[in-house]
């Protein structure tokens, strides 16, 4: 029996365990959806499928991971308070399972040991130890300390079980390709919100101000949160899945299909309003066009052509917004933005060790706002070492994807190129807004670290996994 089989035969799940599985994945649906469904037919229908994806969890978690990528834009519609002020989401449920699945004794091959594990995992650790130490000790008070920790220890089973599972081989091109499947549906669902003008889910409709005259003055035109529901992370899962679908549509098959993904992605980001994301979005394209090689003209000219298109056929609303930011602090949100950094800093100067605790970052500021970016957030709830240890996880993961590049054979350096060029945009995003908890930039971290170190794959498996085949990047 091959390596592949036998690790696949050590996954699989008893009988009794099987029916245990079903048993519980069936009460969860029935419960969950009874109650869900009070809150609407979504809900229900999102607690059915985490319902689903429990039961795929304990049998095969190769393949539950690979559902939890495609679900990665709706991670937060399935949401229950378990205890006071404590939301879990199916992610955080499916990832518990997951953990204890891949720890059970028929499952160890699969779990690598700890001289295999990356620096970002003891980081990850040495983040969640502090957390609970600057809890301990907050001049704000320990508020909600299960809250709290919930984003940092939720972060670091993610990583795990994200790493874990993607450095089989084919198994990382196979998540890529079940997020960009994932992003893109949720994307264009979403549209559907432009049209109507009413938020898909319970969310409050967001319009477009404008600042005429010193006055805020509100639009007609509304910002488009699609099944997130925050317009900043809609915009996000378009920029962290631009530099895939660019990577399709140079070196792919079917490049009919990338180039309709990308035109997706593209108005999604555009009628989200959101200006971080049109920064972060710009400086991932043009990561990604740098370092394409041979491919680096195509590239260009694709986006060129993209760039020329959109300025003609994008809402006035739309240029007259990105224009704003050149007004800096004469725009009421720039300005509200700028008075969260201040209140951030100064958290920061007066309590440089161990923050104001994780949590408590709302307290600080009089207006309850988060800072609008990420380093300045885990800065101010975890003092310095906390933001040092957050820049040493993001750089090791920019580098592994540096080497994952490297290494990748002829055919996949363009699936790892989009995987970087996505961190690039992340990196930039984080500037411009509090994402911490947010899954998706852990599991792009998560998939470098693991392509970094995954074995040879088999012959086919790039055939399998659905990724664009025989790119052209050197």
């Amino acid at each position: 029996m091959s390596t592949a089989e036998n690790t696949g035969a050590q996954l699989q799940a008893p009988p009794a365990q099987r029916l245990g599985a079903l048993a519980a994945a069936a009460l969860l649906a029935l419960v969950a959806g009874g109650l869900l469904a009070a809150a609407g037919p979504l809900y229900g229908l999102a607690a059915v499928g985490a319902a689903a994806v429990c039961l795929v969890a304990v049998l095969k978690p190769a393949w539950a991971i690979t559902l939890v990528a495609f679900g990665l834009p709706l991670y937060h519609l399935a949401t229950a308070e378990v205890l006071p002020g404590l939301r879990l989401t199916v992610l955080e449920l499916v990832g518990g399972l997951l953990l204890v699945r891949v720890l059970f004794p028929g499952s160890r091959p699969l779990v690598p040991r700890l001289k295999e594990m990356p620096v970002q995992f003891g980081l990850l650790a040495a983040m969640v130890v502090w957390a609970v130490a600057s809890a301990a000790m907050s001049p704000l008070g320990r508020g909600n300390l299960v809250a709290g920790l919930k984003p940092f220890s939720a972060a670091l089973v993610f990583w795990f079980l994200t790493f874990t599972l993607g450095r089989r081989p084919g198994a990382a091109r196979r998540l890529i390709m079940a997020l960009v499947v994932g992003v893109v549906a949720a994307q264009a669902i979403g549209l559907s919100q432009a049209v109507t003008r009413t938020p898909l889910i319970a969310w409050r409709q967001v319009r477009v101000t404008e600042q005429r005259a010193g006055q805020t003055v509100g639009l007609q035109a509304v910002r488009v949160g699609g099944l997130m529901g925050d317009p900043n992370f809609y915009a996000y899962s378009s920029v962290a899945v631009l530099p895939m679908c660019l990577a399709g549509v140079v070196g792919g098959r079917r490049k009919w299909a990338w180039a309709a993904a990308v035109a997706v992605l593209a108005a999604a980001l555009v009628l989200s309003y959101s200006r971080g994301a049109f920064i972060a979005a710009a400086a991932g394209a043009m990561w990604f066009v740098l370092r394409a090689g041979r491919a680096r003209l195509p590239a260009f000219l694709l986006l060129t052509a993209g760039a020329v298109i959109g300025a003609l056929v994008v809402p006035p609303e739309y240029v007259r917004r990105i224009a704003a930011i050149s007004t800096g602090s004469s725009d009421l949100s720039i300005r509200w933005r700028f008075e969260a950094w201040d209140a951030a800093i100064q958290a920061v100067q007066t309590h440089p060790l161990l923050g104001v605790g994780p949590g408590n970052i709302l307290l600080i500021n009089p207006r309850r706002l988060h800072p609008h970016n990420t380093y300045l957030d885990v800065a101010a709830e975890l003092g310095f070492p906390g933001l040092l240890a957050f820049l040493g996880i993001a750089a090791l993961s920019l580098r592994d994807a540096f080497r994952a590049h490297a290494r990748a054979q002829r055919d996949q350096k363009v699936i790892a190129l989009a995987v970087e060029s996505a961190l690039v945009a992340t990196a930039v995003f984080w500037l411009f807004f509090s994402m911490f908890p947010h899954k998706v930039p852990w599991f792009l971290m998560a998939i470098a670290s693991a392509s970094a170190r995954a074995g040879p794959a088999t012959p086919g498996t790039a055939h399998q996994s659905g990724c664009p085949p025989r790119a052209s990047i050197s």
